[in-house]
């Protein structure tokens, strides 16, 4: 595969990733809100930026599982203890992040200056969808289910193994990305250790199993390829399904990675194609809205897109005063 490492800092505009490929494919017009603001109507930049910043409520206990697993692995890195108990940490994470969304959500309303954290705001918080108690308690069931299954699966056996030189860290500031061919592709893994014998690349997972696990632990394989000059026959890819514990380590395809390479070229040059037809055409006709509403349930951006149809049968989208969904203003 032809490739070469990224530099310090971020990647060049447009870049790519696994996540955001996804998204272009089930909407590119979620994907320019999200990823290409500039490009809209002036009427709706505002808010497409400033809910692009909004994790969705959905993904809440994954975001705090990864961050408290993270944590411990640094912490046990630097010479600490193999994490145990980890089910505090992750209760004073879920309740910071929640702090954090509730603070930002104000700053949004007031006009302040965002403050800035480690995490993410929710969108139930910037919303005021509100929580029940059974909504908390699910989280929480999940979030403790997971971290107990690591506790007592094999991985972190198989991880104090391997010599502390040899774990790769995702860096806490700038997401790595590597040149594949022309194309700049983050590829922020989990973990994962490299060796001159053997690398195994770990993907935290606390929703069901699914093919996509695998493909997206490809394209960790291709950075290990380029930047850690791992072989691929010598690559061991690891998704580890927190809510069962299973951890199947899967070998590199040939196939799945020619394919994936292939999906990146492609898909990086038709962003770029069209967003270089934004300056002579509508950028709203250029990247559609999803044909199907019931996609959209767990979309960020409710200020900028209202799922109904048109007389042609097509998703219409209406701009809506941010203070609609925002509650009253302050």
């Amino acid at each position: 595969m032809e490739g070469r490492p990224g530099s310090a800092g971020w990647a060049p505009k447009p870049s790519i990733s696994y996540s955001s490929m996804r998204l272009y494919d089930q909407c590119p017009r979620a994907w320019l809100m999200r990823y290409g603001p500039e490009c809209l109507p002036l009427n709706m930049r505002a808010a497409a930026r400033v809910e692009g910043r909004l994790s969705p409520t959905a993904a809440l206990a994954g975001s705090v599982v990864d961050k408290v697993i993270t944590d411990a692995l640094y912490c046990w890195h630097r010479g600490g203890e193999r994490p145990r108990n980890l089910f505090p940490n992750a209760r004073r994470c879920l309740r910071e992040t929640l702090c954090f969304s509730r603070e930002w959500a104000a700053a949004v309303r007031a006009g302040c200056t965002l403050p800035r954290g480690p995490f993410q705001p929710v969108e139930s918080e910037f919303y005021g969808d509100g929580w029940t108690d059974n909504r908390k308690a699910e989280i929480l069931g999940i979030i403790e289910l997971c971290l107990q299954n690591l506790q007592q699966g094999g991985v972190l056996e198989t991880i104090q193994e391997c010599a502390r030189d040899t774990w790769r860290l995702p860096p806490r500031k700038a997401c790595p990305w590597f040149w594949w061919g022309t194309s700049p592709v983050y590829a922020k893994w989990d973990f994962a250790t490299s060796s001159a014998v053997q690398t195994i690349v770990y993907d935290w997972k606390t929703g069901k199993p699914n093919d996509n696990a695998i493909s997206q632990l490809h394209l960790y394989a291709a950075y290990a390829m380029i930047t850690w000059n791992a072989r691929r026959e010598d690559i061991r890819l690891v998704p580890v399904w927190l809510r069962s514990g299973a951890a199947e380590p899967h070998l590199v395809s040939r196939t799945v990675m020619e394919a994936l390479g292939l999906m990146v070229v492609e898909r990086h040059q038709m962003i770029v194609e069209t967003l270089e037809a934004t300056r002579k055409r509508d950028a709203l006709e250029l990247f559609p809205m999803v044909q199907d509403p019931s996609a959209c349930r767990g979309c960020t951006f409710r200020s900028c897109l209202e799922f109904g149809r048109s007389p042609e049968g097509r998703p219409a989208c209406r701009i809506r005063p941010v203070h609609e969904f925002h509650g009253k203003r302050s």
